[in-house]
């Protein structure tokens, strides 16, 4: 049994009694027993934990804190030397095990690495406000979020479906709108009909031209997860995992082949922010030694990753780590189709506008998220940030080899 109130005041630290229920308890806990010889009040004081305000708090890495103190959050970890009125505090791995991390994880910090110190670190998200408005419209179409969720979910409907399925796509696609449009997802009316095709159209293009890939990749290879430690600079280890089950081989060659229903092109330029996790499972086979191409398949085109030596695969994976490591202890400056436009030609006007958008119902990137709007609200507060890294430096590390090694197969 675990009962918990808020003890204190998230303004001024005051205290917070608990409810009448919790201290009635807690008086009758108080005069029915008491700890060994000791006092009765000795037996709250055992059985009540008092948490800091922060989770970063030092009360919870301390030597001799309480032992019910504990936290998973191993970036807090930091050792602290007291010199007269000043505290020193360097970041480092406190335990031989090191810390956990997906190759998914890695894939959304690359895609928005201050949603990721937002969400992970200060333990807040946008997401729920925002559904809310949603709920108070009356939808006629579906709005971008819903057109991508819908057009996975087919896609995943396929892939999860019999291999006679391709002999007969109309009626697979005739039975999941009628399915759809009893559960309610579409509008009303014939804009029903409008809607699916939008989302039917993509899928279906998708996945025609993935079974040309699967054909030309015969050979089906088990599922295989793999494991990478890396130990960064600052002496912080980690283990990057990641689960593979869409291996293919062609003789001695192995291809990671993935099919999305999105448009992997804008305008005719291959739009790099959709690649951020393909990059990160391709960088960690490569890593561990299995030199494997990556086909990426979407609704207007195909893209690829060439094999890269071990060598190269381990330097960018660490750079990347390391910044994902920084991005936990303050928000980096920096956004992913930002930087792709900066990238190039190294424009920083052209990276200005992609930021804050042309002034014609193009609000730019930060205009789409609420998380950079918090921290970097104007492209001049990305450039000019006081970190130790700037704009520049992140640009660099964790999208020039992304864009360097991705191209278009024509």
């Amino acid at each position: 049994l675990y009962i918990s109130w808020v003890g204190r005041s998230i303004r001024d630290n005051s205290e917070i009694p608990p409810s009448v229920l919790i201290s009635q308890l807690r008086e009758t806990i108080e005069k029915s027993w008491r700890l060994d010889e000791s006092g009765k009040s000795a037996l709250l004081h055992a059985i009540t934990l008092e948490h800091p305000l922060q989770p970063f708090s030092l009360r919870y890495i301390e030597k001799n804190r309480d032992p019910r103190l504990f936290t998973y959050a191993h970036e807090w970890f930091t050792q602290t030397t007291f010199q007269k009125n000043t505290v020193q505090s360097t970041a480092i791995a406190v335990e031989a095990t090191p810390l956990a991390l997906t190759t998914l994880a890695l894939g959304r910090f690359l895609k928005a690495p201050v949603k990721t110190y937002c969400i992970y670190t200060l333990k807040f998200t946008f997401e729920d406000s925002a559904k809310a408005l949603r709920n108070d419209d009356e939808p006629f179409m579906l709005n971008h979020l819903e057109h991508y969720l819908f057009c996975d979910e087919l896609l995943n409907a396929l892939k999860d479906s019999d291999e006679r399925v391709n002999d007969n796509l109309d009626a697979f696609f005739e039975h999941q709108q009628s399915k759809m449009t009893r559960q309610g997802v579409f509008p009303l009316g014939n804009f029903k009909n409008i809607a699916f095709e939008h989302i039917a159209n993509p899928v279906k293009a998708a996945w025609l031209q993935y079974q040309t890939y699967l054909a030309q990749w015969p050979t089906v290879c088990e599922a295989l997860t793999e494991h990478y430690i890396v130990r960064l600079d600052n002496g912080v280890t980690v283990q990057l995992s990641g689960q593979f089950n869409t291996l293919r081989q062609k003789g001695h060659a192995c291809a990671l082949i993935d099919c999305s229903a999105q448009t992997l092109l804008s305008k005719g330029d291959i739009k790099y922010h959709h690649f951020c996790t393909h990059w990160v499972n391709h960088l960690l086979l490569c890593a561990t030694n299995t030199p494997v191409q990556s086909i990426i398949i979407g609704a207007d085109t195909v893209c690829n990753i060439e094999p890269l030596t071990q060598d190269v695969a381990e330097k960018y994976l660490k750079d990347v780590l390391s910044a994902w490591q920084a991005g936990l202890q303050s928000p980096l400056p920096v956004a992913v189709k930002t930087a792709f436009a900066y990238l190039p030609k190294a424009d920083m006007e052209k990276a200005k506008k992609t930021y804050e958008g042309d002034g014609f119902n193009h609000h730019g990137e930060v205009g789409n998220d609420a998380y950079l709007q918090r921290f970097f609200a104007h492209f001049e507060l990305l450039r000019l940030s006081k970190t130790p890294e700037g704009f520049n430096h992140y640009a660099e590390i964790l999208y020039r080899p992304l864009l360097t090694h991705i191209a278009e197969i024509l």
